[in-house]
Protein backbone atom coordinates (compact mmCIF):
# COMPACT_ATOMS: atom_id res chain seq x y z
CA UNK A 1 0.00 0.00 0.00
CA UNK A 2 1.36 3.41 -0.95
CA UNK A 3 2.20 5.81 1.83
CA UNK A 4 0.00 8.89 2.17
CA UNK A 5 1.79 12.13 2.93
CA UNK A 6 -0.01 14.70 5.06
CA UNK A 7 0.81 18.40 5.32
CA UNK A 8 -1.19 19.33 8.42
CA UNK A 9 -1.75 16.06 10.28
CA UNK A 10 1.11 14.77 12.42
CA UNK A 11 2.09 11.34 10.99
CA UNK A 12 3.61 10.37 14.33
CA UNK A 13 0.43 10.90 16.35
CA UNK A 14 -0.17 7.80 18.51
CA UNK A 15 -3.75 8.45 19.65
CA UNK A 16 -6.57 7.28 17.43
CA UNK A 17 -8.79 9.98 15.87
CA UNK A 18 -10.77 10.84 12.78
CA UNK A 19 -8.70 13.46 10.96
CA UNK A 20 -9.50 15.10 7.63
CA UNK A 21 -7.10 17.03 5.42
CA UNK A 22 -7.95 18.57 2.06
CA UNK A 23 -5.68 19.75 -0.70
CA UNK A 24 -6.61 21.37 -4.00
CA UNK A 25 -4.80 19.79 -6.95
CA UNK A 26 -4.98 20.94 -10.56
CA UNK A 27 -6.52 18.18 -12.63
CA UNK A 28 -5.54 19.63 -16.01
CA UNK A 29 -4.03 22.65 -17.69
CA UNK A 30 -7.27 23.50 -19.49
CA UNK A 31 -7.97 26.49 -17.24
CA UNK A 32 -4.65 28.03 -18.25
CA UNK A 33 -5.35 27.66 -21.98
CA UNK A 34 -8.94 28.99 -22.08
CA UNK A 35 -8.86 32.83 -21.87
CA UNK A 36 -11.09 34.50 -19.32
CA UNK A 37 -13.83 36.83 -20.59
CA UNK A 38 -16.73 38.74 -19.06
CA UNK A 39 -20.04 38.82 -20.95
CA UNK A 40 -22.80 41.32 -20.15
CA UNK A 41 -26.36 40.63 -21.34
CA UNK A 42 -28.97 43.37 -21.43
CA UNK A 43 -31.05 45.97 -23.20
CA UNK A 44 -29.98 49.22 -24.86
CA UNK A 45 -31.77 52.57 -24.79
CA UNK A 46 -34.46 53.49 -27.25
CA UNK A 47 -32.84 55.27 -30.20
CA UNK A 48 -29.69 53.14 -30.17
CA UNK A 49 -29.28 50.52 -32.90
CA UNK A 50 -26.50 48.04 -32.05
CA UNK A 51 -26.46 44.61 -33.65
CA UNK A 52 -28.66 42.44 -31.44
CA UNK A 53 -27.63 39.04 -30.05
CA UNK A 54 -23.99 39.52 -31.05
CA UNK A 55 -21.17 39.84 -28.51
CA UNK A 56 -19.22 43.08 -28.87
CA UNK A 57 -15.94 43.97 -27.13
CA UNK A 58 -16.32 47.14 -25.06
CA UNK A 59 -13.38 49.17 -23.82
CA UNK A 60 -14.83 51.17 -20.93
CA UNK A 61 -18.10 52.28 -19.29
CA UNK A 62 -18.00 55.37 -21.54
CA UNK A 63 -17.72 53.10 -24.58
CA UNK A 64 -20.79 51.21 -23.37
CA UNK A 65 -22.65 54.50 -22.86
CA UNK A 66 -21.83 55.60 -26.42
CA UNK A 67 -22.94 52.28 -27.90
CA UNK A 68 -26.01 51.54 -25.79
CA UNK A 69 -27.00 54.83 -24.12
CA UNK A 70 -26.38 56.49 -20.75
CA UNK A 71 -28.31 54.67 -18.05
CA UNK A 72 -29.06 51.68 -20.28
CA UNK A 73 -29.00 48.25 -18.68
CA UNK A 74 -25.75 47.44 -20.47
CA UNK A 75 -24.15 50.74 -19.41
CA UNK A 76 -25.07 50.16 -15.75
CA UNK A 77 -23.60 46.65 -15.90
CA UNK A 78 -20.44 47.93 -17.59
CA UNK A 79 -19.84 50.48 -14.82
CA UNK A 80 -19.89 47.64 -12.27
CA UNK A 81 -17.94 45.16 -14.42
CA UNK A 82 -14.98 47.42 -15.14
CA UNK A 83 -14.46 48.11 -11.44
CA UNK A 84 -13.24 44.53 -11.00
CA UNK A 85 -12.38 43.34 -14.51
CA UNK A 86 -8.67 44.13 -14.34
CA UNK A 87 -7.09 42.84 -17.55
CA UNK A 88 -10.02 40.52 -18.37
CA UNK A 89 -11.78 41.70 -21.57
CA UNK A 90 -15.42 42.72 -21.25
CA UNK A 91 -17.99 41.93 -23.93
CA UNK A 92 -21.61 43.05 -24.20
CA UNK A 93 -24.44 41.28 -25.99
CA UNK A 94 -27.34 43.65 -26.77
CA UNK A 95 -30.70 41.92 -26.45
CA UNK A 96 -33.88 42.78 -28.31
CA UNK A 97 -36.09 45.31 -26.61
CA UNK A 98 -39.21 43.25 -26.02
CA UNK A 99 -42.62 44.90 -25.94
CA UNK A 100 -43.92 47.93 -24.08
CA UNK A 101 -42.33 50.57 -21.88
CA UNK A 102 -42.02 50.05 -18.15
CA UNK A 103 -43.59 52.95 -16.27
CA UNK A 104 -44.26 53.87 -12.67
CA UNK A 105 -45.70 56.81 -10.78
CA UNK A 106 -44.80 58.92 -7.79
CA UNK A 107 -47.71 60.75 -6.17
CA UNK A 108 -47.13 63.44 -3.55
CA UNK A 109 -49.51 65.25 -1.21
CA UNK A 110 -48.29 68.31 0.67
CA UNK A 111 -49.90 70.54 3.28
CA UNK A 112 -47.92 73.06 5.29
CA UNK A 113 -44.65 71.51 4.18
CA UNK A 114 -41.51 72.32 6.13
CA UNK A 115 -38.06 72.49 4.56
CA UNK A 116 -36.33 69.16 4.22
CA UNK A 117 -35.19 66.45 1.80
CA UNK A 118 -37.05 63.56 0.22
CA UNK A 119 -34.64 60.62 0.03
CA UNK A 120 -35.69 59.00 -3.23
CA UNK A 121 -33.90 55.86 -4.45
CA UNK A 122 -34.04 54.73 -8.08
CA UNK A 123 -32.34 51.44 -8.96
CA UNK A 124 -30.67 51.67 -5.55
CA UNK A 125 -29.14 55.11 -6.20
CA UNK A 126 -30.04 57.87 -3.75
CA UNK A 127 -31.64 60.94 -5.35
CA UNK A 128 -32.08 63.76 -2.81
CA UNK A 129 -35.02 66.04 -3.56
CA UNK A 130 -35.00 69.39 -1.77
CA UNK A 131 -38.31 70.64 -0.36
CA UNK A 132 -38.66 74.29 0.67
CA UNK A 133 -41.00 75.62 3.34
CA UNK A 134 -44.62 75.84 2.12
CA UNK A 135 -43.91 73.96 -1.14
CA UNK A 136 -47.13 72.57 -2.56
CA UNK A 137 -47.73 69.38 -4.53
CA UNK A 138 -46.81 70.97 -7.85
CA UNK A 139 -43.57 72.42 -6.47
CA UNK A 140 -42.46 69.07 -5.06
CA UNK A 141 -43.35 67.10 -8.18
CA UNK A 142 -41.41 69.59 -10.30
CA UNK A 143 -38.43 69.19 -7.96
CA UNK A 144 -38.61 65.39 -8.22
CA UNK A 145 -38.62 65.54 -12.02
CA UNK A 146 -35.66 67.94 -12.05
CA UNK A 147 -33.64 65.77 -9.63
CA UNK A 148 -34.22 62.59 -11.64
CA UNK A 149 -33.51 64.11 -15.04
CA UNK A 150 -30.37 65.83 -13.73
CA UNK A 151 -28.64 62.42 -13.52
CA UNK A 152 -28.22 60.97 -17.04
CA UNK A 153 -26.81 57.74 -15.61
CA UNK A 154 -30.18 56.75 -14.14
CA UNK A 155 -32.15 54.10 -16.06
CA UNK A 156 -35.31 56.25 -16.16
CA UNK A 157 -36.66 59.64 -17.15
CA UNK A 158 -39.42 61.63 -15.41
CA UNK A 159 -42.17 64.08 -16.35
CA UNK A 160 -45.09 65.62 -14.48
CA UNK A 161 -48.21 63.81 -15.69
CA UNK A 162 -51.46 65.29 -14.41
CA UNK A 163 -51.25 64.96 -10.61
CA UNK A 164 -48.37 62.45 -10.59
CA UNK A 165 -44.75 62.13 -11.62
CA UNK A 166 -44.51 59.60 -14.45
CA UNK A 167 -41.34 57.49 -14.42
CA UNK A 168 -40.38 55.74 -17.68
CA UNK A 169 -37.56 53.26 -18.31
CA UNK A 170 -35.07 54.30 -20.98
CA UNK A 171 -35.55 51.02 -22.82
CA UNK A 172 -38.60 48.88 -23.56
CA UNK A 173 -39.04 45.29 -22.48
CA UNK A 174 -39.47 43.05 -19.48
CA UNK A 175 -36.24 43.97 -17.66
CA UNK A 176 -37.47 47.52 -17.07
CA UNK A 177 -40.09 46.16 -14.68
CA UNK A 178 -37.30 45.35 -12.24
CA UNK A 179 -36.17 48.96 -11.79
CA UNK A 180 -36.83 49.84 -8.15
CA UNK A 181 -38.29 53.14 -6.95
CA UNK A 182 -38.05 53.47 -3.18
CA UNK A 183 -37.65 56.02 -0.43
CA UNK A 184 -36.22 56.32 3.09
CA UNK A 185 -33.86 53.33 2.93
CA UNK A 186 -31.36 54.72 5.41
CA UNK A 187 -32.23 54.94 9.12
CA UNK A 188 -31.73 58.72 8.99
CA UNK A 189 -34.06 59.25 6.01
CA UNK A 190 -37.49 60.72 6.61
CA UNK A 191 -40.02 62.74 4.68
CA UNK A 192 -40.15 66.47 5.45
CA UNK A 193 -42.96 67.41 7.81
CA UNK A 194 -46.15 68.12 5.88
CA UNK A 195 -45.22 65.92 2.93
CA UNK A 196 -47.43 62.86 2.81
CA UNK A 197 -47.84 59.58 0.94
CA UNK A 198 -46.83 58.62 -2.56
CA UNK A 199 -47.20 55.50 -4.68
CA UNK A 200 -45.02 53.89 -7.29
CA UNK A 201 -44.17 50.72 -9.18
CA UNK A 202 -42.54 49.78 -12.46
CA UNK A 203 -44.66 47.54 -14.68
CA UNK A 204 -46.42 47.36 -18.04
CA UNK A 205 -43.70 45.72 -20.16
CA UNK A 206 -43.11 42.15 -21.31
CA UNK A 207 -40.53 40.11 -23.19
CA UNK A 208 -40.06 40.43 -26.91
CA UNK A 209 -42.59 37.69 -27.74
CA UNK A 210 -45.46 38.98 -25.59
CA UNK A 211 -48.10 41.66 -25.73
CA UNK A 212 -48.63 44.05 -22.80
CA UNK A 213 -51.83 43.71 -20.81
CA UNK A 214 -53.40 46.60 -18.95
CA UNK A 215 -53.72 44.47 -15.82
CA UNK A 216 -49.91 44.40 -15.54
CA UNK A 217 -49.52 48.18 -15.40
CA UNK A 218 -48.77 50.23 -12.30
CA UNK A 219 -49.26 48.04 -9.29
CA UNK A 220 -49.11 50.33 -6.26
CA UNK A 221 -46.88 50.55 -3.22
CA UNK A 222 -47.23 53.25 -0.57
CA UNK A 223 -44.66 55.23 1.39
Amino acid sequence: MANITFNEIDPNAAASAVLIEQQALRGSLGGLLIPQKILLLGQFNSGKTPTEDEAQLILSPDDAANRYGLGSLLHIQAVAAFKGAGSVPVYAMPLGDGVGESTGTIAVTASGALAGTIALYIAGKRIPVTVAKDDDQSDIETAIVAAINADPNLPVTAVVDSDDVLITAKWVGLSGNGITIETNLRPTDELPSGVFSGSFAMACALGRHHTPRASLCRSVRTW
